[in-house]
């Protein structure tokens, strides 16, 4: 998938199987949408997580998406908006 194309980032703990099996179930639902999502595995990326201001033991416990407009969204906001 290119980068430019998805319209969310979800950013998801790829060393959890259970965070794991949440990504392939949302991925299921999705459907022809799936392209608009972009999955970005936060297992050894704090950096990352800490130059968008998000802190990487928050990640690990909630849903963090980056949306249209750049803006991190985390909790019950996430996921509205990853439905």
């Amino acid at each position: 998938m290119e980068q430019n194309k998805a319209r969310i980032s979800v950013y998801y703990d790829g060393a959890c199987p259970q965070c794991v099996k949440d990504r392939r179930n949302y991925e299921k639902l999705s459907g022809p949408l799936k392209d608009d999502i972009q999955w970005t595995d936060i297992t050894g990326n704090e950096s990352l997580l800490r130059s968008m201001g998000i802190d990487p033991k928050r990640a690990l416990m909630e849903l963090h998406v980056k949306d249209e407009k750049q803006q991190i969204l985390s909790e019950i906001d996430a996921y509205v908006l990853l439905m």
